[in-house]
């Protein structure tokens, strides 16, 4: 996995995250959470275009120097609640971009053009290996679908990667730069706002409409405090669904364990 935020810390002092503090890569942002305490995170800035260098070069080096079947990044690209005016981490290089396209518009455009171009040296260097991302469990209601179903009617969550995260995984769908997409669905099949089922059937139709995979990805966090037969149940019952709604004969999915 790979992924643009470094860690949640006041102070970050290896001697990479001094090297890219000193180059401007970093975009700090903080919040007070829920126990009211400030939580800083660290994160590269894909709209400076040595960041999307970097982060293409790592790639790059998985993928030439180790015999991998694939790659897959996780669902931090900008940090959620990031600010959408002049106070924002990114806002001097977004007005020195030249870029006629809105701030929103204009960071989703440097996440898609970095996946793009991870994609695309993939199929130079390893054509094999399959490449894809991980993005949070609900899309699509925030702006257009592109073309690809609505959102089911029992699904009303909110999507707040679109202007939150700011990425677009339909739109890496529909531009066929990702093999497949593991949308992380860490809701139960009875959750009030995003029902497990409805999502993972609306994930299968729109990968297969474009000829791409869709592996649903699970969360069992919940064993690490409740081991009970309910729990196993209701995991047990979810990948079912991925079986029953897959459009591509279910190749697989994914399990998610927070040690945290």
């Amino acid at each position: 996995g790979s992924e643009m935020c470094i860690r949640d810390r006041t102070d970050p002092t290896s001697t990479w995250d001094k090297e890219w503090i000193n180059k401007g890569w970093i975009m700090r942002y903080s919040y007070v959470d829920s126990n009211g305490s400030t939580v800083y995170a660290n994160y590269l800035n894909p709209g400076i275009a040595e960041v999307s260098e970097h982060v293409l070069g790592v790639a790059t080096e998985i993928v030439d120097g180790y015999d991998i079947d694939g790659l897959i990044i996780d669902d931090y690209f900008y940090p959620n609640g990031i600010p959408r005016n002049s106070t924002a981490a990114d806002y001097t290089t977004y007005t020195s971009s030249g870029t006629d396209m809105s701030l929103e518009d204009w960071r989703r455009d440097n996440v898609n053009r970095m996946v793009a171009s991870i994609y695309n040296m993939i199929q130079q260097h390893k054509p094999d290996v399959r490449f894809g991302i991980g993005p949070p469990g609900v899309a699509g209601a925030s702006a257009s679908t592109l073309g690809f179903p609505a959102v089911p009617s029992g699904v009303t969550a909110d999507d707040w990667q679109y202007n939150g995260q700011f990425t677009d995984p339909l739109q890496w769908l529909k531009s066929g730069t990702i093999d497949f997409i593991s949308p992380q669905i860490y809701w139960t099949r009875n959750h009030s706002t995003a029902p497990f089922g409805p999502l993972t059937d609306w994930w299968s139709r729109c990968a297969a409409q474009v000829n791409r995979h869709h592996y649903a990805s699970h969360t069992i966090s919940a064993f690490s405090s409740a081991n009970t037969e309910s729990n196993w149940s209701e995991r047990v019952e979810q990948i079912k669904l991925n079986r029953q709604y897959t459009r591509n004969n279910a190749p697989g999915f994914c399990l998610f364990l927070s040690l945290i």
